[in-house]
């Protein structure tokens, strides 16, 4: 029997949020382990790597496709620092 592989999975490595109500400097870091390897990511933000940077705050998605076009896709919040009054 051919051995499959392990399920493409994510995990989240680093999460920075924006430094100030409002501002879009956040960043968002994943790192993608089983499938086929060879990830590549997709964020809706449009990097196409595993750190996307220059976020607002508020829910961003990636999606993840290994070699074979096994696919991924997951979501994450970003918030940021109260507004100052």
């Amino acid at each position: 029997a051919i051995p499959e592989p392990t399920p493409l999975s994510v995990n989240l490595v680093s999460r920075v949020l924006p430094t100030c109500f409002g501002a879009c400097n956040g960043q968002l870091e994943v790192r993608a382990s089983g499938g086929n390897g060879a990830y590549v990511y997709s964020w809706d933000s449009g990097s196409e790597f595993a750190l996307a940077n220059d976020l607002c705050a508020g829910n961003h998605a990636v999606s993840i496709h290994d070699v074979k076009g096994c696919t991924l896709e997951t979501s994450y919040s970003l918030g940021q620092p109260s507004q100052l009054t």
